[in-house]
């Protein structure tokens, strides 16, 4: 049993957000980011794949490189880029800021046009192009999307959505224990959920169930996309019962 000020979360209802959002993320690597001169000589493109802990108070700890680019200096400096990012808003479970686990994919790329491609690589005219996002979908063993360009989301977004939990789920007993059920479920191409399943177990089998009956019950959804076409995204969520 760990207090909730000490538990390191990876999936939360209310995930960090960076102050300005997506955008000014972007904008953050784009003013920030040198590209290292050895990546520059080789012609080197890619990106790396960062994991770190936003604390309660929005502070960036514990960076690691989660997948190197293969390059060191490549990866010290998207190490270096994310240990500059201090405009965190914490996660949150039910008003309360929380630890969260976070991955961050920095992606590297050289951008050329007709008059620079005769122009050695580190010409001062040649620019290079920073940009936040690799769009390439993560697939999990079962060959589900579980990462896409625009996950699925409830329609009225998170208010909305814990407006519908509130007034949705029921406790089976009286418990006045805090218990949490991780589930899975598939949004389908039509917004549906489909395929509801208990991921990790609270330990009782009655709330284990009611967690299933409640997101079975759910409404459409807004579908992910991928490319701009909808597709099926396996959705990971976990239920508070307090």
């Amino acid at each position: 049993t760990q207090n909730i000020n000490d538990t390191i979360y990876t999936i939360i209802e209310h995930m960090p957000e960076y102050e300005g959002g997506k955008h000014a993320i972007i904008r953050f690597i784009h003013d920030n980011l040198q590209y290292p001169e050895d990546a520059l000589q080789q012609h080197w493109e890619g990106r790396v794949v960062c994991n770190f802990i936003i604390e309660q108070d929005g502070r960036i700890t514990n960076i690691n490189v989660y997948r190197s680019s293969g390059i060191e200096s490549v990866d010290n400096e998207a190490i270096r880029i994310v240990g500059l990012m201090d405009q965190w808003h914490p996660g949150m479970i039910e008003g309360n800021p929380i630890r969260c686990k976070y991955t961050l994919p920095i992606y590297f790329r050289l951008e050329q046009n007709e008059s620079t491609t005769e122009q050695p690589l580190h010409h001062p005219s040649h620019k290079p192009h920073k940009e936040l996002y690799d769009h390439t979908p993560v697939i999990d063993q079962e060959g589900y999307y579980i990462f896409v360009d625009q996950m699925p989301q409830f329609h009225g977004g998170q208010r909305a959505f814990g407006q519908y939990i509130s007034q949705n789920l029921k406790y089976p007993q009286n418990d006045d224990k805090a218990k949490r059920v991780i589930c899975q479920f598939i949004v389908t191409k039509s917004g549906k959920i489909k395929n509801v399943r208990v991921q990790q177990s609270c330990g009782n089998q009655d709330f284990d169930n009611e967690a299933v009956r409640m997101l079975s019950e759910m409404p459409k959804w807004i579908p992910g996309r991928q490319d701009g076409k909808k597709v099926e995204v396996k959705f990971t969520l976990p239920v508070f019962f307090k």
